[in-house]
């Protein structure tokens, strides 16, 4: 559907153009695949323009573009990962050295110690590594000082560690 500048002339004023390059590139580097990126930029501006009343610079809704492309890419990672099982070809590109008995246990290690986090402790971790929010962003996002999301994030990264060996020295 081509965007003429009269449908959107008097909500958002900026070279579409522009904002779909910039978007999709930044949807590239986040799906690593260009069809992917094609499909989640496509919905990204969709809504963008559904939703313009709640831009806040209309004369430079770029950022605010990126902004709902990289949660359309967080979206559209998280109903991939869904259809999906991890398979061994994933497992293996992470662990270089390690056996196939060893990336599973690893895997499995890393799941065990995801679903013990509380509500709050996952949606940190979510906004930080799944929809890759800056911690700025997230200490926005929930009303939080950066400072409080910078803490929590370290302490719920170590305790993960922690359990992972805990894990792992149990099976040694």
């Amino acid at each position: 559907m081509a965007i003429g500048k009269t449908e959107v002339g008097t909500t958002l004023e900026c070279d579409w153009r522009e904002a779909r390059r910039r978007c999709l590139a930044l949807a590239v580097g986040l799906l690593r695949s260009r069809d992917d990126a094609e499909e989640a930029v496509q919905e990204a501006l969709s809504r963008g323009l559904r939703h313009a009343s709640s831009c806040r610079n209309r004369q430079d809704p770029i950022p605010w573009l990126m902004t709902i492309t990289r949660r359309e890419c967080a979206r559209l990672a998280r109903r991939r990962l869904k259809r999906r099982e991890v398979t061994l070809e994933v497992c293996t590109e992470r662990g270089e050295d390690l056996d196939t008995s060893q990336v599973i246990a690893s895997v499995v290690d890393l799941r065990a110690a995801l679903a013990r986090l509380s509500y709050e402790e996952h949606r940190l971790l979510s906004l930080r590594y799944v929809e890759q929010l800056t911690q700025p962003e997230i200490a926005e996002t929930l009303g939080l000082p950066e400072g409080t999301v910078k803490t929590k994030l370290h302490r719920i990264r170590a305790r993960i560690r922690s359990r992972i060996k805990v894990e792992n020295e149990w099976r040694t």
